[in-house]
């Protein structure tokens, strides 16, 4: 099974439906996604659809949403390893 996901760096994915992007056209908004530089470029008809089909340059994707954000008091919080273990001080993280 190839990966179908394209995250991008501020979190947001797409997920590459090249293959099924004719089915899918009217339930839901397609993409054109170039996934080296981010760019993305909604599809407006069957005829823009049909055109990066045959072109195979870009890939047709959906939107994903956005992935959770990281916990910032793991982040920001003094860590103490010790024997394979990772403690976290507990006045980093009771606010």
């Amino acid at each position: 099974m190839k990966d179908r996901l394209i995250v991008c760096k501020d979190g947001f994915v797409f997920i590459d439906v090249t293959d099924i992007a004719g089915t899918l056209w009217g339930t839901e908004d397609l993409y054109a996604v170039n996934a080296e530089d981010e760019t993305e470029s909604l599809i407006e008809d069957k005829l823009e659809l049909n055109y990066w089909l045959r072109k195979r340059t870009l890939k047709i994707c959906m939107e994903g949403g956005h992935l959770p954000k990281k916990n910032q008091w793991w982040s920001n919080s003094e860590k103490i390893t010790h024997e394979g273990y990772i403690y976290v001080r507990t006045k980093d993280i009771i606010k």
